[in-house]
């Protein structure tokens, strides 16, 4: 998944512990797509109390890798405020 300009702010609420795999990754710069970059991503194994954050312009991948629990993710969604004038504003009131 490609998050363009948002960001994405996770927390694991349920799964078995290290199960649940999240890999980073830039968007390859010759896909128009943005499609994930398997090759370059940074994988990580989470358990339960675990929250990760993928800045913006980056993809990311999920994979529970446990076949005897299911996972539950918590999960925020931030994206930049488009002004009237068409500019970007972060909201840091500044």
């Amino acid at each position: 998944e490609t998050v363009g300009v948002a960001e994405m702010v996770f927390f694991v609420g349920t799964c078995q512990a290290g199960s649940l795999e999240v890999a980073l990754a830039a968007p390859d710069p010759d896909d128009a797509l943005g499609e994930f970059d398997a090759a370059a991503a940074q994988r990580f194994l989470l358990s339960p109390g675990d929250q990760f954050h993928v800045p913006p312009n980056n993809t990311y991948r999920l994979e529970n890798r446990s076949t005897e629990q299911s996972c539950k993710l918590f999960f925020c969604q931030i994206k930049p405020v488009v002004t009237q004038t068409g500019d970007l504003d972060s909201g840091s009131g500044g």
